[in-house]
């Protein structure tokens, strides 16, 4: 069982890999340096855990939503991983990453990602079930989507942020951030993989790429 997960959405850069009988996570922080660092570091964490890039029979990443660049740049490594060494891709939506491990809370889990222009990008869960889609939404929107009555736990890399944002649209709130940090993130992506390995038989087609949510600044200026 060889795996690799790539994420590269926010200011660190994290790869897991595992093999048979062992695992490793590296990160490195420095926003704008992820393409430069990428290679290295993928080299690094195959080498820890003694698997060549052409045995990795599975690698995985986030599927969206998240910056444009960072999704570009882990989704364009996986791939050319994956085309050479003949394994599938496995792609996994971000927001449900940042709420693994947290399906026996007994209220709401909204995970939350910075979108830039005074939004996020976010979804709500309960019980380890999406309760909705992922959304390009205010604290606000939030708010109308969230029962006065339950409680709730804040996820992601910009949990604190949001929450903060949250309780000045829903001041009676009975919230909670728990930031997500890049290895968790990374490593859920690992978890993810390895649940599906046995079974994954339906691998993304060559023209997949990210699910961005949010249309892109040329594409907005353009309608």
């Amino acid at each position: 069982m060889n795996i690799l997960a790539i994420d590269s959405l926010t200011a660190a850069l994290s790869v897991s890999a595992c093999s048979l009988d062992r695992s490793a996570t590296v990160t490195c922080s420095g926003l704008g340096q992820h393409a430069e660092r990428m290679v290295d570091l993928v080299a690094r964490a195959l080498d820890i855990v003694g698997v060549e890039p052409r045995a990795v029979q599975l690698i995985a990443c986030p599927e969206g939503p998240g910056s444009f660049t960072g999704l570009r740049l882990a989704y364009a490594a996986a791939k050319g991983i994956q085309l050479a060494a003949g394994c599938p891709l496995l792609p996994v939506p971000t927001l449900e990453l940042y709420a693994h491990g947290l399906a026996d809370w007994p209220g709401a889990v909204v995970a939350a990602l910075d979108a830039k222009k005074e939004r996020f990008y976010l979804q709500v869960f309960r019980r380890g079930e999406a309760a909705t889609g992922p959304l390009d939404a205010s604290e606000a929107d939030c708010a109308r989507l969230l029962d006065p009555e339950e409680r709730v736990i804040v996820v992601g890399p910009d949990a604190q942020a949001f929450l903060e944002r949250l309780r000045g649209a829903f001041p009676a709130i009975d919230a909670a951030a728990l930031p997500t940090a890049p290895d968790q993130a990374v490593n859920a992506l690992m978890a993810r993989a390895k649940a599906a390995f046995a079974c994954y038989t339906n691998p993304v087609p060559d023209h997949a790429g990210p699910v961005y949510v949010r249309k892109s600044d040329a594409e907005a200026s353009a309608t």
